[in-house]
């Protein structure tokens, strides 16, 4: 039996298989096909997108793929330090793809029975000064096909940036084929049926039955997120992403996984999303980077869950398999190694839950782009273990254990087959003296905070004033962080224009005392630098100034990927014995009520704040 693919008028006939056949790649001028009896992609040469995905079940073939933009790699980027005369010249700053914005060449570097790659070439251009290899594979027996990309920039490159590049996949668009998403086991749910009635704001729509739907919904932190898709008519369509190393950002890095719109599946390499940093080169750079690869799954079942629960299970064994022994980049090693260590706390308190991260030296691994980071989180007796490192030379960060500052140890290096024991690391805490009170855990986290646990949803802040609607007051030693403070501190307010911390004293104190702030995301009121403005006893003591980290405030987030400690101090004779009062106001504000109000939005996410006081 034959069946024939037709794509821009030119036809490629294949043999019909099933379970067992063996791959096979066919082209002609416009098209490039890969098959294995279970799922077959067409690569347009054209455009170099894969045009159509198609997936074999109950002897039928069905089109999982948007006509003719079924799957995309694509980049935002380009050259840096631009003269004013070359900006006039430059394209408008967007997403670039391959076979649009920069010439494509495509090559069969594998066609064999167990395996067929196709990879595909482009830049560097004028206007796209980095050149770009991107693989596709598929394996016999594999109901999907594999995907990942390979940066270049050196030599004769112009200086540059690169501010998102990702994997795209579209459904398809006609009845609505896909009618439902999983992002975790909490959000797997029915996309909203109709059109919108208004958009609210970016990716933000409002539907006839009042529901508001965001893309932000689906926001996941990368660090143990492994799969994602969309499901419908039985069949379901993934991403699996067995490993995060090569993302900017680390564990605290969180970004988007399913739109509406398409529907469409992304998986994120470098995003600016929550604040999160972007790859800067400079003129004659030599960078090399791997981004992948990830796995696109096509399933069938009876019911939503068991197709959920079919795609974890299959993610899991792709974490497992990593790195892939098929991989033929010298840029993407298969022979890794193991660090191990122990982390203390200097002070005897448990380190249990903290991560440990394993990044270039020099910067905190947030801030990193350009190479490749490990974690794991520590256990109860202070051991850690992380597998599958590239071979280098690494620092090793921690943050958590209820610490501000961060951990920093420098000189790992890791050896392909080996393990790295860096033994006892001790963590010695930073302190300002005898601590009085704390609102918080110090992890980068405001999940133990009210509504910090349940993020994911658009407007967060209208929740406020029916929570608090004398605003918050906190009571240290009675009140509770979970249903006492707010995960975050909106510059909109109720009745007062601030936030009060009230706490007891049972005698005078001289000496230094200290106010630590550690935040976790800061969205600055009508875009100026957020100016917090705190008082203690009617006093002020201080202003915490902090730029803005990113976009949790509005985009369904409990944080950024930014993080800031600020420290405040004040003569400790300020306060007396009796109850104390601090309290934390914007500078620039608006009441909930006011009819301008959203000219002052803002917000501060305070991940933990502590008051110490050092006597003499």
């Amino acid at each position: 039996m034959v069946f024939v693919c037709a794509a821009a008028g030119h036809e490629v006939a294949w043999a019909q298989g099933g379970q067992g056949a063996p791959v096979r790649v066919r082209q002609n001028r416009q098209i490039i096909g890969m098959d294995n009896g279970i799922v077959r992609i067409i690569i347009s040469k054209h455009s170099g997108e894969i045009a159509s995905i198609y997936y074999e079940h109950g002897g039928k073939r069905v089109d999982l793929g948007k006509k003719n933009d079924a799957m995309y790699f694509d980049s935002n980027g380009g050259p840096a330090n631009l003269s004013p005369a070359q900006r006039k010249h430059a394209p408008h700053a967007g997403y670039q793809r391959m076979g649009h914005s920069y010439p494509v060449s495509f090559h069969v570097v594998r066609n064999t029975p167990q395996i067929g790659e196709v990879v595909l070439v482009g830049g560097p251009s004028r206007w796209f000064p980095f050149r770009v290899d991107v693989h596709y594979v598929l394996k016999q027996g594999m109901s999907g096909f594999y995907a990942y990309a390979v940066y270049h920039h050196g030599s004769g490159m112009r200086a540059a940036g690169l501010g998102q590049t990702r994997f795209a996949l579209k459904g398809p668009m006609k009845r609505r084929f896909f009618t439902h998403y999983a992002v975790d086991d909490k959000r797997v749910g029915a996309f909203p049926k109709g059109k919108p009635v208004r958009k609210v704001q970016d990716a933000t729509y409002e539907y006839g039955d009042g529901k508001i739907y965001t893309k932000y919904n689906n926001t996941v932190f990368l660090a143990n997120h492994h799969v994602h898709g969309v499901m419908g008519h039985g069949l379901g369509m993934w991403m699996v992403v067995p490993s995060h190393e090569y993302v900017n950002g680390g564990p605290t890095r969180q970004d988007l996984t399913v739109h509406q719109s398409g529907p469409i599946l992304i998986s994120l390499f470098v995003s600016g999303h929550f604040g999160g940093p972007g790859v800067h080169l400079k003129r004659n750079e030599v960078w090399n980077h791997c981004y992948g690869p990830i796995f696109v799954y096509l399933n069938h079942g009876s019911s939503i869950q068991a197709m959920w629960k079919d795609a974890k299970a299959r993610a899991q064994q792709a974490v497992k398999r990593w790195p892939y022994q098929w991989v033929r980049d010298r840029y993407y090693p298969t022979r890794r190694g193991t660090v191990k260590g122990q982390l203390k706390l200097t002070n005897g308190k448990s380190t249990k839950g903290a991560w440990v991260i394993l990044a270039q030296p020099g910067s905190p691994w947030w801030k990193q782009s350009k190479g490749y980071e490990f974690w794991t989180q520590v256990k109860a007796d202070g051991s850690f273990a992380i597998p599958k490192v590239r071979p280098g030379k690494y620092a090793l960060y921690a943050y958590g254990a209820n610490q501000f500052q961060a951990y920093e140890h420098d000189g790992v290096v890791v050896t392909a087959d080996r393990t790295t024991n860096v033994g006892l690391l001790k963590w010695k805490p930073i302190t300002h003296g005898q601590t009085i009170w704390q609102i918080g855990t110090a992890d980068r986290s405001t999940q133990e905070f009210r509504g910090g646990d349940n993020v994911r949803n658009y407007g967060n802040f209208l929740r406020y004033p029916k929570q608090f609607p004398d605003d918050v007051t906190y009571v240290v030693g009675k009140s509770k962080p979970g249903k006492d403070w707010n995960f975050a501190q909106w510059s909109w307010y109720c009745k007062k224009p601030y936030w009060t911390v009230k706490f007891p004293m049972s005698y005078a104190v001289k000496g230094k005392a200290t106010l630590t702030f550690g935040i976790a995301a800061a969205d600055p009121p009508n875009g100026h630098q957020t100016r917090l403005r705190v008082a203690v006893n009617g006093k002020r003591v201080g202003v915490i100034r902090v730029k803005k980290t990113g976009a949790a405030a509005y985009r369904s987030g409990g944080s950024d990927t930014p993080y800031n400690v600020r420290y405040i101090t004040f003569d400790a004779s300020l306060l007396h014995p009796g109850m104390n009062e601090m309290r934390l106001g914007f500078a620039h504000h608006a009441q909930f009520s006011s009819p301008d109000r959203h000219r002052q939005f803002g917000a501060i996410m305070c991940d933990a704040i502590r008051l110490e006081i050092a006597q003499k």
